[in-house]
């Protein structure tokens, strides 16, 4: 488990990481928005592999799936995200290759950069409603599992859906490949189902 002052380090680089996104000079006002994300995730912990996708009985925990997320935009294609999410590992759903003899709590905290392929920011001032805008997104993880702690690298993609001026629905699904070198280590797929908010500048 890592010790205080290692969590600490972690958390100030997260927080740093975001933060300096006000330092970045944007192309134009419009752009600079914030983005507000509250929804829901599972877990497959089965392991990277394609094998157990599809297993959605064992493989998939969803007990108190919640994720909270904040975006700052730094322009129309770039943008940092810092993301919490909880969940929980029933006896019955499989954990690191194997199956937990009590519930397991999960908390995550992301810090990602994501590049938008597709991309269209909302304008206020007509009733236009944006276009669907896909993204690719990549950075630093750590997750706890009651009282382990794991490092990852997160690689991801997803999709905004808009269904209104200021609301998208969002997928994205994020593999998590651990960079910690102990026995508890484990890498698993994120899937997560939201409601984006986009504040007016």
């Amino acid at each position: 488990m890592m010790n205080y002052f290692t969590k600490m380090l972690v958390w100030n680089f997260f927080m740093l990481l975001f933060l300096l996104v006000g330092e970045v000079n944007a192309q134009s006002s419009r752009d600079r928005v914030w983005i507000l994300g509250v929804g829901l995730n599972a877990i497959n912990d089965s392991g990277l592999s394609n094998d157990g996708l599809f297993n959605f009985k064992t493989n998939y925990s969803f007990s108190r799936p919640f994720k909270f997320s904040v975006e700052k935009k730094m322009n129309a294609k770039h943008g940092l995200e810092l993301k919490t999410l909880l969940n929980r590992f029933k006896t019955n759903k499989k954990f690191n290759n194997g199956f937990p003899t009590k519930d397991i709590d999960f908390f995550g905290i992301d810090a990602m950069y994501k590049y938008y392929f597709l991309y269209n920011e909302p304008s206020y001032s007509s009733k236009r409603i944006k276009k669907v805008s896909m993204y690719g997104t990549i950075g630093p993880g750590v997750s706890f599992f009651n009282d382990l702690t794991n490092i990852t690298v997160n690689i991801g993609g997803g999709i905004n859906y808009p269904i209104g001026k200021q609301l998208d629905l969002n997928l994205q699904v994020t593999p998590k490949i651990s960079v910690s070198n102990k026995a508890s280590s484990n890498n698993y797929y994120q899937f997560e189902f939201g409601v984006l908010y986009y504040l007016k500048n």
